[in-house]
């Protein structure tokens, strides 16, 4: 697997991802399978990309090959804060208002 990832200075400032000449392959005792090829892209702040295909032409392992580790985790972390905030604030309402509970 090889690919070269364009260095931050080059690139354009709202430029979120940049791949250029992505290639996948996976060796074999008797063949070498080229998975993905010479593949270019990039995705600007704001936009999505989708990369569609029939079976087999190498929409799986180009995904895990640019994935920065700050595309997941930073949404991650917000979702996950985002969430215990809501049970702490559950948690302290109910505790306030629930007449059932002994006091």
């Amino acid at each position: 697997m090889s690919h070269s990832v364009a260095p931050f200075a080059d690139m354009p400032r709202n430029r979120v991802v940049q791949v250029n000449e992505l290639s996948v392959e996976f060796r074999g005792s008797e063949r070498t399978v080229h998975a993905v090829k010479h593949l270019s892209f990039h995705v600007d702040s704001g936009e999505t990309l989708a990369i569609v295909g029939e079976s087999g032409s190498g929409k799986s392992v180009t995904s895990p090959t640019t994935a920065l580790p700050h595309v997941a985790i930073f949404p991650a972390l917000a979702i996950f804060l985002t969430v215990l905030a809501f049970n702490l604030l559950g948690d302290g309402l109910r505790d306030a208002l629930d007449p059932k509970l002994d006091r």
